[in-house]
């Protein structure tokens, strides 16, 4: 374990460094920038994972580095929020497909959807008991644990890292991790928008707007005739 974070601290440490140089000597919204950040990603990635570290631990570390090092909010290439959305749709059908492989049945639908209640509960409890003294009211804490819920592409690498190195016990998680991942990826993303909303913290017009499609029909607000174009 402490040769696995010894080696993504290294990795971190060296990607925070090469991407803080990159933005600070290119054009933060020049394409060439974008090219290079992803290159530097990607090669800190294979190189942790090739000498014994995780790849996601290091990309984890150099966002936080990078953060520290320059407080500031950086001006990121628009082309990245592209690149982040074909990877997010390309984890996606990755988890689709293997999930779908993996062996159906009541028993491990019971268990992800057990899994999936103690880790909501679990990230509930603990912002509320960071919650002590913060400002923030129990209300706020509750709906924030709740939007804390979706799982990202950390957990799939997790999943990936542990079945390679336990092979005996490794599929047998994997079958309950992925189709967790799988649902949440679904409905954690319409149970956070719903949680921001209802803790106060979106927009009016977003705020709004959930109202109004979680209204019963009978109850919304009718347009009279005079008022229609």
């Amino acid at each position: 374990v402490l040769v696995v974070l010894g080696l993504s601290v290294v990795v971190g440490a060296v990607l925070a460094l090469l991407l803080r140089t990159a933005l600070r000597v290119m054009s933060p919204t020049s394409e060439n920038t974008a090219i290079l950040l992803l290159a530097l990603i990607a090669a800190g990635a294979a190189l942790a994972a090739n000498f014994g570290g995780s790849a996601a631990l290091s990309a984890l570390l150099g966002g936080m580095l990078l953060k520290q090092l320059n407080p500031r909010p950086w001006s990121w290439p628009r082309q990245m929020g592209t690149a982040s959305s074909m990877l997010t749709m390309l984890m996606f059908v990755l988890v689709s497909v293997v999930a779908a492989q993996a062996p159906w049945g009541k028993p491990v639908a019971t268990l992800v959807l057990a899994l999936i209640v103690l880790r909501a509960l679990a990230k509930i409890i603990g912002v509320a008991l960071g919650n002590v003294g913060s400002g923030a009211s129990y209300r706020q804490a509750l709906w924030v644990g709740c939007a804390m819920t979706p799982m990202s592409s950390v957990a799939l690498l997790l999943v990936s890292q542990y079945v390679s190195a336990a092979p005996a016990l490794g599929p047998q998680i994997a079958s309950i991790a992925l189709p967790s991942i799988l649902l949440m990826e679904v409905l954690g993303a319409v149970l956070a928008t719903l949680a921001i909303a209802q803790a106060g913290e979106s927009s009016r017009l977003q705020g709004a707007w959930l109202r109004t499609a979680l209204m019963p029909r009978k109850n919304k607000p009718k347009i009279s005739e005079s008022a229609r174009p």
